[in-house]
């Protein structure tokens, strides 16, 4: 018969194999490893901790929708894709510019969880924008160029007609140092042939471009006015000197009158003045005496016309006045000039017959720089730097065998078609901008940055949401403002460059950035 002792230790395995298998298992399958109830109640308070900072790490790595993003310009953290809120409504933005314009100085970017922009309380509009709107605009402080570079690529064999080279307009470029061939202003006393694309022949003397007779006279004509401009040193023929460019080139260029031979009205008459006359026929000339330069004079019917170097070797050379007499310098002295004019100087407008000289033609003779030399490549290059006076662009020209940036035939910048005077390739450079107005004319305002195009400034009326941060989220809040694109890309500040109209035509035109249509849906027709 089994003992009380027996009996309890019976009493006791079976216990333990119980608790054993309502448990877990032992490895060694032994009832008598069956682990104790405190230990496995501390193992579960242990996986609840872990459990518990799973949670918490999951939450650091996906976090929840920033507060206010409604305000701002919502970007989907998971695809990119930018939204704004109007009116209770999630609207896709097309480009960054109009988010910009939409915003003002709201403009903050937001990574939103897609699963909060998807979420069932969440309203989707349609997608708002302008289209044709650059991606972003450049910060205010990099909206600082004022160097415009514009450069013909001349490819063409001697003799040739036409030129087959592109040319580069260059925005935040200027020529490196050491790369020019020359620099000509208008006070340099420089100047330059050129050919049109209808082959017409012009001199390019400072900021202005002069053409040779008119579209219908021809080169023999031609001939003799350069090389009376040449003081008749070397015959020039313009069949063979000169540059061959894109009217889009010579356009930036302030016309100047067309140069011709001057020619006098009643020529050869007798002077019949009241006072004493150096000369007794209309149209005998000379040099004044103890000129500094070759200031000539000529006599009129009613007093002595005195004229600059350039109008005195062009009126000399001309074959009209070869059986003319000539005064001497002896007979012009300042004295006897001011005798015959004690009644008034004669005008040139008023002795000259119409059409024959020009008020702007230069003062100096020029020294003319013919042709590149060569039958291969070179550039002709003219620049603009924001300089104006008296209402006139301050150019530069020179030649060179590179470009400010990159080389001819190189990938850079943007192509255009070339029509309507623009540039064949623009290159603006990249992160940088500016503001432009034209100098005269049109009084809107551009934006141009590194898309190559110029966008027409406007202004329109939006709802300027409330200030406090919940009327902004909700749209509840709201006022119809007039504002500005300007205001709105946070450009107030930047100054607005004054630039030629010539200058700004050489780029395309791009969409008008205006606030209320960039608060539209395109397909609205607004």
């Amino acid at each position: 018969m089994a003992t009380r002792k027996d009996q309890l230790d019976a009493f006791n395995f079976a216990r333990r194999r119980m608790v054993a298998n309502l448990v877990v298992p032992t490895a060694t399958g032994s009832d008598e490893g069956a682990p104790r109830p405190v230990k496995t109640f501390a193992s579960s308070i242990i996986l609840s901790a872990l459990a518990v900072v799973a949670v918490m790490v999951l939450g650091v790595f996906k976090p929840s929708a920033p507060s206010g993003w409604q305000s701002g310009l919502a970007v989907d953290s998971s695809t990119g894709a930018a939204y704004v809120t109007q009116n209770n409504q999630l609207h896709a933005v097309y480009n960054i510019t109009s988010a910009r314009l939409i915003l003002g100085k709201n403009f903050t970017k937001y990574d939103v969880p897609d699963s909060t922009l998807n979420s069932s309380g969440v309203t989707i509009g349609s997608p708002v924008g302008i289209l044709g709107a650059p991606e972003d605009v450049p910060a205010a402080s990099n909206m600082n160029l004022t160097q415009w570079s514009y450069c013909q690529n001349e490819q063409y064999a001697n003799g040739a007609a036409t030129s087959s080279g592109q040319n580069y307009l260059e925005i935040g470029y200027a020529p490196a140092a050491g790369s020019t061939n020359g620099l000509w202003t208008s006070n340099s006393g420089q100047a330059l042939i050129v050919h049109n694309t209808a082959d017409d022949v012009y001199l390019i003397d400072g900021d202005y471009k002069y053409m040779i007779g008119n579209d219908q006279t021809d080169h023999t004509y031609v001939q003799q006015i350069l090389t009376a401009i040449n003081q008749g040193r070397t015959l020039i023929n313009p069949d063979t000197v000169g540059y061959w460019v894109s009217d889009a080139w010579l356009n930036v260029y302030a016309s100047g009158s067309p140069i011709t031979f001057p020619k006098l009205s009643n020529l050869g008459a007798t002077v019949h003045a009241s006072t004493q006359q150096p000369g007794t026929k209309v149209g005998e000339y000379g040099q004044i005496q103890s000129s500094t330069t070759a200031y000539g004079a000529v006599q009129t019917a009613n007093g002595v016309l005195e004229l600059s170097p350039f109008a005195y070797y062009l009126y000399a050379a001309n074959s009209q006045v070869s059986n003319i007499s000539q005064l001497q310098s002896s007979q012009l002295t300042p004295a006897a000039i001011n005798e015959a004019n004690s009644s008034g100087q004669p005008t040139a407008s008023s002795v000259f017959e119409s059409g024959t000289y020009g008020s702007n033609w230069p003062t100096l003779d020029p020294s003319l720089n013919n042709d590149i030399g060569s039958a291969t490549t070179a550039n002709i290059c003219v620049a603009y730097d924001g300089q104006i006076v008296n209402g006139e662009a301050q150019l530069t020209t020179w030649t060179s065998a590179t470009l400010p940036y990159g080389s001819d035939g190189g990938s850079f910048g943007v192509t255009q078609s070339g029509g309507n005077l623009e540039a064949g390739v623009v290159l603006v450079k990249p992160g940088y901008g500016l503001i432009a107005k034209q100098s005269s004319g049109s009084s809107t305002e551009f934006l141009i940055e590194d898309s190559g195009f110029r966008y027409p400034l406007g202004s329109g009326v939006v709802a300027v949401a409330g200030a406090t941060p919940s009327a902004s989220a909700t749209g509840s809040s709201s006022t119809n403002t007039s504002v500005s694109a300007i205001d709105q890309l946070g450009y107030t500040s930047v100054s607005v460059e004054k630039v030629p109209p010539a200058w700004v035509s050489l780029l395309q035109g791009g969409a008008e950035l205006n606030p209320a249509a960039a608060g539209e849906s395109p397909q609205s027709g607004s």
